[in-house]
């Protein structure tokens, strides 16, 4: 008996959704507009109100930043193709240094949150740790995570926000080893819920071997003071947790970064 291949499977229904999508004219779509302002853009000739933008604030518009982006093109060029490893753009130390006033802690910055993930989440990781992994955490993350494996780090997914089932995988785990890490959002994009941050400071302040890396990228601008983010509105940055997040969502821009208390992503 030949046994179904379930991830083709998937992938298959996933076409088939997109296609019917397609050929109901509500997906795969573009923009007709020679000009954006913000709320509106047109689509087959009509000018349609946007509900499907991440961009929070809408300052992708905002006359400051677009003169500020049209100077810095005049400046610098249309790009900076350096490894920051040999030398960083000009301007990224102010970036950081304005960014770290916001967090009260420092930054670093990458091109996306995807690529900051792809660049922290390996170093911070050592190859005795252990990683939980929220079912619900964002794609960025689950594409990253399991690529630790092949160094031996232990993976093991959690049922969504169960602190429950968390406790008892973490006192599992801690058997061997030192360092146990739980990957979650601050606001998870699929649901639309937030994570339960009070009592995972709680948690954190109760095992200490327990440490929390958390994309915050959809709670970030709208929330916490200075617009530092739902988790930072709720807790402060406890010094067993990375927070990374996006500068594409709320602020009109490309780009990610990741903060800590002490800036070291290298064992954190």
């Amino acid at each position: 008996m030949i046994k179904s291949n379930k991830f083709k499977d998937n992938i298959d229904q996933i076409n088939e959704i997109s296609n019917i999508a397609r050929d109901r004219k509500v997906a795969h779509l573009y923009a007709e507009d020679e000009r954006l302002e913000g709320k509106y853009f047109t689509i087959q000739g009509k000018k349609m109100l946007n509900f499907g933008s991440c961009s929070y604030l809408g300052l992708e518009t905002d006359l400051r930043l677009k003169a500020a982006a049209i100077q810095a093109i005049e400046n610098y060029g249309t790009q900076f193709s350096s490894s920051r490893t040999y030398v960083s753009f000009t301007l990224y130390k102010e970036l950081e240094k304005l960014l770290s006033n916001i967090f009260e802690h420092p930054v670093i910055l990458s091109s996306t949150t995807s690529l900051g993930h792809q660049a922290v989440i390996p170093i911070i990781i050592a190859d005795g740790d252990a990683v939980i992994l929220d079912h619900q955490a964002h794609i960025s993350m689950q594409d990253t995570v399991p690529k630790l494996q092949v160094r031996g780090v232990v993976v093991s997914l959690l049922r969504h926000g169960r602190l429950d089932e968390l406790e008892e995988k973490l006192a599992g785990l801690s058997v061997r080893h030192e360092r146990v890490w739980y990957f979650l959002d601050g606001v998870y994009s699929m649901y639309g819920d937030v994570s339960p941050i009070n009592e995972l400071n709680v948690l954190l302040n109760k095992y200490p071997n327990l440490n929390l890396y958390i994309d915050d990228a959809h709670g970030m601008s709208w929330a916490g003071r200075n617009g530092a983010g739902y988790v930072m509105g709720q807790v402060p940055l406890h010094n067993r947790m990375v927070l990374s997040t996006s500068l594409a969502k709320g602020f009109g821009s490309a780009g990610g970064y990741s903060s800590s208390r002490t800036g070291n992503f290298i064992g954190v």
